[in-house]
């Protein structure tokens, strides 16, 4: 093997398996917990894939590219609620970056639904969502420092998002649930997402320290050292 096809290897373990990679599932995970938890009558979309993928994660396929996304793009949660029986459904189209997010984030999210068939459609004023498709954006900070220009007013990212419809999800929001269960206000998403193993491991975490909060210290101390090989890993593949 050549050393250019070594390093490209090497690259592509260190993203594959990297600390930035597993928590950013991880905090996909959190994310759908606490929807699954809170809203009543949600019902995930699945998908079958050919690698070993969420089924809860979609691909959408596009009509034109957007951005890097040629033919397809991936959203990581969907999911459908019918408020009453004489009410439409309304569908929710989840994006999660564990990043600091800014306004282009939020812009490719839009355009992404817009000119994926599932979810955009076409009007007299262009290419818009459909009715009763709600994009969520869940991060792991939005930058408070960015101001977006709007009719030559600056607002801030929050307000932004509100005018384009989109629902933003913080680890705040999250947090401030754990402390209305009386969980030790030491436990935070983020901490969970750090420390757990994968996906299903924060889902177990998750149940564990609803069922018994006055346990969440110790079971988080658990994941922690239970979960040494892995942080070994990552650290390995940053030197």
């Amino acid at each position: 093997m050549s050393e250019n096809m070594c390093n490209s290897f090497w690259n592509y373990i260190r993203i594959r398996f990297g600390r930035d990679n597993r928590i950013g599932h991880n905090w996909e995970a959190c994310v759908e917990w606490f929807i699954d938890k809170f809203t009543e009558g949600a019902e995930f979309v699945k998908q079958n894939h050919r690698k070993n993928i969420d089924p809860r994660r979609i691909t959408l396929h596009l009509l034109k590219p957007v951005g890097d996304r040629k033919q397809s793009a991936e959203v990581d949660r969907v999911w459908k609620v019918t408020p009453g029986l004489f009410s439409p459904t309304v569908t929710y189209v989840l994006e999660c970056k564990w990043s600091v997010v800014n306004k282009k984030a939020l812009d490719d999210f839009l355009e992404v639904l817009k000119w994926c068939t599932d979810f955009g459609v076409d009007t007299e004023n262009g290419r818009e969502l459909k009715k009763g498709v709600v994009p969520v954006f869940g991060a792991g900070a939005y930058n408070p420092k960015e101001k977006v220009v709007v009719n030559g007013r600056k607002i801030t990212l929050a307000q932004y998002a509100s005018r384009m419809n989109i629902k933003l999800l913080r680890p705040a929001d999250f947090n401030a649930k754990l402390r209305e269960h009386r969980i030790d206000k030491k436990i935070t998403v983020q901490k969970i997402c750090k420390v757990c193993r994968d996906e299903r491991d924060v889902r177990a975490i998750l149940d564990e320290i609803w069922q018994n909060s006055s346990k969440a210290k110790e079971v988080l101390s658990e994941a922690l050292s239970k979960n040494q090989n892995v942080f070994e890993f990552e650290k390995a593949l940053t030197n």
